[in-house]
């Protein structure tokens, strides 16, 4: 009988190994996480959106920017898909787009694909396969996304709506350029409202970005979100 046992024991020491090494090398290959299942195609399963564009200004962006299709959930901030886009005539198709976005954008992407600022959109419906989206032509650069994302929506209604220029600053379309740079400074006398490449004696990044407002009429430390004063930022750094 002590044998016997012995054999045994012999035996199962000797499949133990291999089936151990089995075990977690099945167990090994799973890190938890779900992949979809495309067959090395690259795309899901999903709406496709057939775009066409002529743009100008993508490649007047600082490194780390991007000009982008991209797909949002209704309150997304980040791209769920995206596709780079480039200077003039577009002709592009984007595939596989999750089920649970609700909005198709041009759009400004940060390195983290975080919209900064959306030029023109569509909205998906609900079912919705295959959809069109023409944007005709949008100029796209820098500037114009500072202008579409900022000064319109945020200063337009103290410099220049109205006839009313705050400081004798117009930050309208078609007049805001023109108004800011190399032009001296009313309220910071010796600086430039923006001095190209050089943010610290530009009295619109001071404005926006330190507490040199604290003491104006009305102070713009806190009028913008930081990814948006980062655009200024690198708008006058560039």
């Amino acid at each position: 009988m002590i044998k016997l046992r012995d054999d045994r024991c012999r035996t199962l020491r000797k499949i133990s190994v291999p089936v151990a090494a089995l075990f977690i090398m099945m167990t090994g290959c799973d890190d938890g996480r779900i992949y979809d299942e495309d067959n090395g195609s690259g795309e899901r399963s999903g709406l496709t959106v057939r775009f066409s564009a002529d743009l100008t200004g993508t490649s007047e962006h600082a490194s780390g920017y991007t000009v982008a299709l991209a797909g949002f959930t209704a309150d997304g901030e980040y791209a769920e898909i995206s596709k780079n886009l480039t200077d003039g005539a577009q002709d592009v198709t984007l595939a596989g787009v999750p089920a649970e976005v609700e909005r198709v954008e041009v759009c400004l992407l940060n390195s983290i694909r975080k919209r900064i600022v959306t030029f023109a959109a569509v909205d998906v419906a609900p079912g919705e396969e295959i959809i069109s989206f023409d944007a005709g032509s949008l100029e796209v650069s820098d500037f114009d996304a500072i202008q579409e994302g900022i000064f319109t929506p945020s200063c337009e209604r103290c410099h220049g709506a109205g006839g009313h220029a705050a400081a004798g600053l117009s930050l309208l379309l078609g007049q805001s350029r023109e108004a800011l740079v190399g032009v001296e400074s009313a309220v910071m006398p010796g600086k430039m409202r923006v001095s190209p490449g050089n943010p610290e004696e530009s009295t619109l990044w001071l404005a926006v970005g330190s507490g040199e407002s604290d003491d104006w009429a009305f102070s713009h430390r806190e009028l913008l979100t930081p990814d948006r004063r980062d655009l200024i930022l690198s708008w006058i750094s560039r």
